[in-house]
């Protein structure tokens, strides 16, 4: 298992990964947002130098929710069950 350094952490609360590709991939994009997701940081944004145009994706990953979507789901689950 590998470890994640960050490109850039802004005020200690928003995480910056920057890639220089011609453009960016799904796979870029579900990697960052692994990335967001396994750490301790709400905001992120992923930012790509390389193509024509600059792009910059802003992710939110608000950990309340999946709970809120775990609990959910261990209801219906539990309904079923019933």
């Amino acid at each position: 298992m590998g470890v994640y350094v960050p490109d850039l952490v802004v005020n200690d609360k928003i995480l910056i990964e920057l890639k220089v590709k011609p453009y960016l991939t799904k796979e870029d994009e579900r990697q960052f947002w692994y990335y967001l997701k396994a750490s301790d940081y709400k905001l992120g944004f992923l930012i790509n130098f390389g193509s024509e145009k600059l792009e910059i994706k802003r992710r939110i990953y608000d950990k309340a929710r999946e709970k809120y979507r775990s609990r959910k789901m261990q209801m219906a689950t539990q309904d079923r069950t019933d």
